[in-house]
């Protein structure tokens, strides 16, 4: 096992970790919330720990798969130790096993919380905007995101990206596993951002848009609202409702449709049968809950429910 890799490896995390963290801290100065020490205490701590994990390259860079599933790992702990920070400096959060709760319930895209109606509307922007964010950063994984920016990202890398992205098989789309990485966020980032055009032609604002498409990639689930996208409108829901089926499909196949490669991608069985168990569950649940429990819903609300 190459320790020195796996801790140069965290580094690049944690100095990447720093970065992303800006961007909240952006938008509490935006809406004039000045949750300074919330996020600069977190950022100082990553970006030196992250330099000191970096200051020497290690002379082999030669990993494997026990190696990749180790930074993966290692990578979570320490990202959401770092990340539940804002959340207990701000006060929003302020006993720590709740905040690592709640952080690493983002990361990993779980959803599940912590927080009551009340505490979740009186969210900062700033903490709102965090909270959410980390299921975007977990929908994907950061640690594709790192393969994509690091020049020394080669081959070996292979086994990161399988530990790490979603989907039961991941492989190289081209030759250099810093470009498949580079694709496969790429595509990420674009349906991000046509889900946030649909949702702010609909009934919410910029900030609730983009907060609601992070969690939609992460399938996660986090909100603004007490009753979640429950308190928007029909056209929100179903928005969202299709944008969380196309997060949680295997992103291969979207490069397979840029190639124009669409025999591949309807002869894709996990997409049939991701497809089918999704279609399946929606109408047995919509039947169960119409016809068993409450005729009075029209069907329509029932099936966005669903």
């Amino acid at each position: 096992m190459n320790h020195k890799m796996i801790f140069y490896t965290l580094g690049q995390i944690l100095k990447l970790e720093a970065a992303l963290l800006v961007l909240p801290f952006a938008v509490s100065l935006i809406y004039g919330e000045f949750e300074i020490l919330a996020f600069v205490i977190p950022i100082a701590i990553s970006v030196g720990l992250g330099f000191l994990l970096t200051i020497k390259k290690p002379a082999t860079t030669n990993f494997y798969a026990k190696d990749g599933f180790v930074i993966v790992g290692l990578s979570w702990i320490v990202l959401s130790v770092i990340g539940c920070l804002p959340f207990i400096i701000s006060g929003a959060i302020p006993k720590f096993f709740d905040a690592l709760f709640e952080t690493i319930s983002g990361f990993t895209t779980t959803g599940a919380t912590i927080l009551d109606g009340t505490r979740i509307e009186g969210l900062t922007h700033g903490m709102a905007f965090w909270r959410c964010f980390t299921h975007w950063i977990g929908g994907m994984g950061v640690l594709v995101f790192v393969l994509a920016i690091l020049p020394n990202a080669d081959g070996k890398s292979i086994h990161i990206l399988r530990a790490e992205s979603p989907g039961p098989q991941v492989g190289k789309l081209v030759s250099k596993i810093r470009i498949t990485a580079r694709i496969l966020y790429l595509i990420y980032i674009a349906i991000t951002v046509t889900e946030i055009i649909f949702l702010v032609c609909g009934d919410m604002n910029l900030f609730e848009a983009i907060v609601h498409t992070f969690s939609t990639a992460g399938t996660g689930g986090f909100s603004t609202k007490a009753d979640s996208i429950g308190a928007f409108s029909a056209y929100s829901q179903v928005v969202i409702g299709i944008f969380m089926l196309l997060f949680g499909m295997n992103f291969n196949l979207f490069y397979l449709l840029l190639l124009g490669n669409i025999k591949s991608v309807l002869k894709n069985e996990e997409l049939r049968w991701y497809l089918g168990i999704a279609i399946t569950a929606t109408i047995i649940v919509t039947f169960n809950v119409f016809y068993g429990y409450d005729r009075i819903t029209p069907i329509g609300e029932t099936i966005r429910n669903a």
